[in-house]
């Protein structure tokens, strides 16, 4: 209800921009990217005003009295990116984009696999021993260059170089055979046709099958959560 921009309206794109969200996507070296074709500001208002609510209702019940509530779409934005702006103060400079890998961790991405990619995160000094024995790559234990989370985020680019090729030896189910085994975590990228037909996926009921007087049974994404009871 402040400020100048207080009385405009707003849609999801706009406020990735506004908020530095965007600045934060894309490949490195460039200006940053919207996330399209899903509401994802528009998603995370809704997730952070329902709390809100539900806190200002239980608030209600214990002293009588109701309360105005003000949410906006900003405001969720700059709460999403949470950690990047305390980098941002703790540094003094803006996050730049690093495409699909973690600025605070490495190997912490996507990598190009045989037949595709695969996501894989070492995000602890444990997992990336487990991840060079698992890829037989024991020397890079004892690379100085690469012995601490501190010197491989220092020579990143020479390190994922050195995993890419390593890496396209092999397809995506061998890999995520392999390191799951190792305990090192990792995800296959799936389309929706993959995704909607997995077993976790429909042992937990996550497709839901919905009948409708006029055209039958629809298949829609179900509902994100279950209650014992009710």
């Amino acid at each position: 209800p402040h400020g100048p921009l207080a009385l405009l309206p707003s849609v999801d794109p706009y406020i990735q921009a506004f908020s530095g969200f965007a600045s934060l996507n894309g490949s490195p070296g460039s200006q940053g990217e919207s996330l399209r074709n899903i509401g994802f500001i528009d998603l995370t208002t809704s997730a952070l005003t329902v709390p809100a609510i539900l806190a200002a209702l239980l608030a209600r019940e214990q002293t009588g009295t109701g309360q105005h509530i003000v949410a906006s779409m900003l405001e969720a934005a700059v709460t999403l990116q949470m950690s990047r702006v305390a980098e941002f103060f703790a540094t003094g400079q803006s996050p730049a984009p690093c495409g699909s890998g973690m600025p605070y961790s490495v190997p912490d991405q996507a990598l190009r696999v045989r037949d595709g990619y695969l996501a894989v995160s070492a995000r602890t000094q444990a997992e990336w021993e487990r991840l060079c024995r698992a890829l037989g790559q024991e020397a890079l234990l004892d690379d100085p260059r690469y012995r601490t989370l501190a010197a491989r985020l220092a020579h990143r680019r020479e390190l994922m170089a050195h995993l890419a090729g390593v890496f396209y030896t092999h397809p995506a189910a061998w890999w995520s055979k392999v390191l799951t085994q190792a305990g090192v975590p990792c995800g296959r990228f799936h389309t929706y046709d993959e995704m909607s037909v997995h077993p976790q996926v429909r042992l937990n009921q996550l497709m839901a099958e919905v009948p409708t007087p006029h055209w039958g049974t629809v298949r829609v994404a179900g509902l994100p959560w279950s209650f014992s009871l009710t």
